[in-house]
C-alpha cells in the first residue's frame, strides 16, 4: 500500500494478480480496508482475469513455440553441444543438455536481440523527432515496456523484442516524446501521433497481447 498526496483511493490489480493500493495520507487503515471490502467483487473478478491471461510456463521441449518480432517459431532440441541456442529464421535450436537452463539462455538471446533491434530504431526516431537521449538501457521489466528518466536515460524491456516491429516502434516513439513532455498532456500525445499515427491501436494491441510477451 502506498500513501501519497492524491485525493482518492486507487486500486490496481497487477498482472501477477497482486493488489496495489494508493491512498491519500489522511486516510487510516480502517477506512482503506472498508473501501477494499466494498470493491471485493471487482477485485476478485480482476484477479481471475489477470490469472487467466498468465501464459503457460515454458518447459523448453520440442515443438514449443517462442515469439520473436511478433511471429512464433518452434523449438528444436539438438545434440550439438557447441551451440547453446541458434535461430535460423524458421526455428530455434537448443542443445538438449542445456534445456534445464532454457529460460536463462533464451533471456540472454532476447536481450542481445533487443539491443540490435531497438538501439538503431531509437536512433532513427530520435533523429527525425529532433530529440536527444543520454543513454538507452535494456531491462528485465515485467510490467513496463519503457520508461524515460529525468536526465534523458531511456529504458526498454527486452520483452518488447517478442512483439511485432510496429509495436516496438510505437513504444520507442512514446518514450522519446517524453524527452519533450514529461506528462501525458495533449501536446505529448500530439507529438506521439505526429510520428506514430496508429499509437492508439498499438496501445490496444499491447493491452490485449502484452501478457503473451513472456517466456
Amino acid at each position: 500500500m502506498f500513501h501519497s498526496r492524491r485525493r482518492t483511493v486507487s486500486l490496481i490489480v497487477k498482472r501477477d494478480g497482486s493488489l496495489v493500493v494508493r491512498a491519500p495520507k489522511r486516510l487510516g487503515k480502517e477506512e482503506i480496508t472498508k473501501i477494499i471490502n466494498k470493491k471485493k467483487e471487482w477485485i476478485e473478478k480482476s484477479v481471475r482475469k489477470m490469472k487467466a491471461l498468465t501464459p503457460a510456463i515454458k518447459e523448453f521441449r520440442n515443438g514449443e513455440i517462442f515469439l520473436y518480432l511478433g511471429k512464433g517459431y518452434p523449438l528444436r532440441l539438438i545434440n550439438n553441444g557447441r551451440v547453446k541456442l541458434k535461430f535460423d529464421g524458421e526455428a530455434f535450436y537448443l542443445f538438449c543438455g542445456k534445456a534445464g537452463q532454457g529460460k536463462k539462455i533464451f533471456t540472454q538471446w532476447y536481450v542481445k536481440q533487443a539491443q540490435e533491434v531497438i538501439f538503431p530504431r531509437a536512433r532513427h526516431f530520435a533523429e527525425i523527432m529532433g530529440v536527444k537521449y543520454r543513454r538507452i538501457s535494456i531491462t528485465s521489466a515485467n510490467t513496463r515496456w519503457g520508461s524515460c528518466g529525468s536526465h534523458g536515460t531511456i529504458n526498454f524491456s527486452w520483452r518488447l523484442v517478442l512483439a511485432p516491429p510496429d509495436i516496438i516502434d510505437s513504444v520507442i516513439v512514446h518514450e522519446l516524446a517524453h524527452l519533450l513532455y514529461h506528462d501525458h498532456s495533449k501536446k505529448f500525445w500530439g507529438k506521439v501521433h505526429e510520428f506514430y499515427p496508429d499509437y492508439k491501436q498499438a496501445r490496444e494491441w499491447l493491452n490485449k497481447n502484452g501478457h503473451k510477451l513472456q517466456i
